[in-house]
């Protein structure tokens, strides 16, 4: 009877870790930089790197950021792209237009380019380059 009750002890032990990874490793993957939509998407190689081309109303979503722009070139593999045309982002209250966005997601980095605004509820910033750091707290 023990060594039953020390066998089902430590199996619930290992199931409740092993629950405690699963739900770690899902909190996680909710910074990743992802595509939500793309009019045309192409793969292409470029010295033995597969890069992605999207073209037309191309979203990228990463936690509660929404980015959004005519196309983009983005490297699914590093999760590090740029970001053309018409860019925008927005999370909460936070807002941010710019010509190019490169983005290094892993980094928590974007770099805005060119007639770069970015705005809340209570400031207003207008530059030529903008860094942005956004770290999902």
């Amino acid at each position: 009877m023990k060594s039953f009750i020390q066998t089902n002890s430590c199996a619930l032990i290992k199931a409740f870790f092993l629950g405690i990874l699963a739900l770690a490793s899902l909190s996680a993957q909710d910074d990743r930089l992802r595509l939500k939509q793309a009019d045309v998407l192409e793969n292409v190689t470029v010295d033995g790197v597969s890069m992605q081309y999207l073209r037309g109303n191309v979203i990228f979503t990463k936690g509660d950021m929404t980015m959004n722009c005519d196309w983009a070139r983005f490297d699914q593999k590093k999760e590090r792209g740029f970001l053309f045309g018409n860019v925008s982002m927005t999370e909460d209250v936070q807002n941010l237009t710019c010509d190019s966005l490169f983005v290094d997601s892993p980094k928590d980095i974007m770099i805005a380019y060119s007639n770069t605004h970015v705005w809340d509820t209570t400031y207003s910033l207008v530059a030529d380059t903008l860094f942005y750091f956004s770290e999902i707290v």
